[in-house]
C-alpha cells in the first residue's frame, strides 16, 4: 500500500485490510469501498483476504465482536470489480453484526426467553380484595377492597414504601357496617428467581367505621396490619400479589343495632389477593 493511501485511510478511520497475493484482490480498493459503504462503523474492524475455491475468503474481526468468516464469489472482470464485490460482502457482514450487537445491548440485563424482565419503573399501584374474621365469637366476617401505591428502593427490590386506602363492609341481619382505612405501609423482602418476590410488611393507619341500622353510629380506632406477601410477575408490567396476615385495632370496635350486633376485635386474621402494575 502506498504511503499517501496509508495516511489517507488512517485519517478517514477506514478498516485495516490485508490480502494475500493469491487472492487477486486489491486491499486498498476494498478498504476504500468499506469506508464508503459503512463509514465509521468499519473503523474498528480488521479484514484479511485470501484465495478460496470459487472466490475469496475474508475474515473480519473487531474488539468485543465475534469473528466473521465468509467466502465470496468474485467476477472474472477487472480488479476494481472484484474489490467492489468483496467490499460489498464484508460491509453487509459488518452491518448485520452491528444490528445484532445493538439489539443484544438494548435487551434488559438478566432477561431470558419466557421470563419477563424486572420492571424498570420503581413505582407500583395495585387493587385487591380482602376478607377478615374474628378470633372470638361472634367472628363477624368482613370483606372489602383496597387500593395501594408505592415505590421500590434498592436494586433488588428490597424495600417498598407507600400508602393505601381500604374500604370494608360487614353485615349481620339489619345491621350494616362500612369502614374506611387509610394507612402508610412498608414492605421488606427479596426477589426469588426472575418472577417471584417474597416478603412481609407493616401497615399503620386509622379505621373509621359507620354502623347503619335504624340509626347511625360512628367509631374510630388505631389500625395496623402485619402481612406476609408473595408477588409473581405476570408480564413486564403486571403482577399478582397474595397476602396473609393479621389486622390489629385498638380499641376494639363494637356495633349494636336494634336486634343485631357486630364486633371487630383487636386481632383479626386477614387474607387478600390483588392485581398490580408497574407504572411507566
Amino acid at each position: 500500500m502506498s504511503a499517501p493511501w496509508v495516511l489517507a485511510l488512517a485519517l478517514a478511520g477506514a478498516p485495516r485490510v490485508t490480502a494475500s497475493d493469491a487472492s487477486r484482490v486489491d486491499a486498498d480498493a476494498v478498504a476504500r469501498g468499506l469506508e464508503a459503504r459503512v463509514g465509521e462503523a468499519a473503523e474498528p474492524w480488521t479484514v484479511t483476504l485470501e484465495a478460496a475455491p470459487g472466490g475469496v475468503r475474508f475474515r473480519a474481526s473487531a474488539p468485543g465482536r465475534d469473528l466473521v468468516e465468509q467466502t465470496v464469489e468474485v467476477p472474472e472482470g477487472s480488479a476494481e470489480e472484484r474489490a467492489i464485490a468483496v467490499a460489498s460482502a464484508v460491509a453487509f457482514a459488518i452491518e448485520q453484526d452491528a444490528e445484532v450487537h445493538a439489539s443484544t445491548s438494548e435487551a434488559p440485563r438478566g432477561a431470558r426467553p419466557g421470563n419477563p424482565p424486572n420492571p424498570a419503573s420503581p413505582w407500583t399501584i395495585a387493587l385487591g380484595v380482602r376478607a377478615a374474621i374474628g378470633v372470638a365469637s361472634p367472628v363477624s366476617p368482613s370483606g372489602g377492597v383496597e387500593l395501594d401505591g408505592g415505590r421500590w428502593f434498592g436494586a433488588q427490590r428490597r424495600f417498598r414504601a407507600g400508602l393505601s386506602l381500604g374500604w370494608g363492609h360487614a353485615r349481620h341481619g339489619e345491621l350494616s357496617v362500612h369502614a374506611l382505612q387509610p394507612a402508610a405501609q412498608l414492605d421488606v423482602g427479596a426477589e426469588v428467581g426472575k418472577r417471584w418476590w417474597v416478603g412481609a410488611g407493616a401497615r399503620l393507619g386509622v379505621t373509621t367505621a359507620w354502623a347503619l341500622d335504624q340509626a347511625r353510629a360512628r367509631g374510630s380506632a388505631l389500625y395496623g396490619r402485619l402481612p406476609a406477601m408473595v408477588e409473581v410477575q405476570l408480564t413486564g408490567r403486571w403482577f399478582l400479589r397474595g397476602m396473609l396476615g393479621v389486622d390489629l385495632r385498638t380499641p376494639s370496635l363494637r356495633f349494636r343495632g336494634v336486634s343485631d350486633r357486630l364486633r371487630w376485635g383487636g386481632v383479626r386474621p386477614v387474607a387478600g389477593l390483588a392485581v398490580g402494575a408497574n407504572l411507566p
